[in-house]
């Protein structure tokens, strides 16, 4: 199963060809040159603050619509929480684009 401290790392699996893959997003950490704060850059694929692509996102809920939260986590090794934090985040996403 997929631990907090796996998702943080922005991993993905994903299944190609019969294979498991996994996506490694490194996201570059910057500083604010006036006040020092330290920021992330921002990626068109990843949302704000999100460890997970928005296409996975998006699969998921998918998934979610013809099963449940629970099964969905349990098939691709995630936690509950990760699943749901995904379905919120779509349904976000999406409520902004309308």
């Amino acid at each position: 199963m997929l631990t907090a401290a796996t998702v943080l790392h922005q991993h993905e699996k994903r299944h190609m060809s019969g294979r498991q893959v996994w996506l490694k997003v490194n996201r570059r950490q910057f500083k604010c040159q006036p006040c020092g704060k330290p920021f992330s850059e921002a990626l068109d694929f990843i949302g704000a603050r999100r460890k997970y692509t928005n296409r996975l996102a998006e699969a998921m809920v998918k998934q979610v619509l013809h099963s449940s939260t629970r099964n969905v986590a349990l098939n691709h090794q995630l936690s509950e929480d990760i699943v749901w934090s995904m379905v919120d985040y779509v349904s976000q996403k999406n409520s902004k684009s309308s």
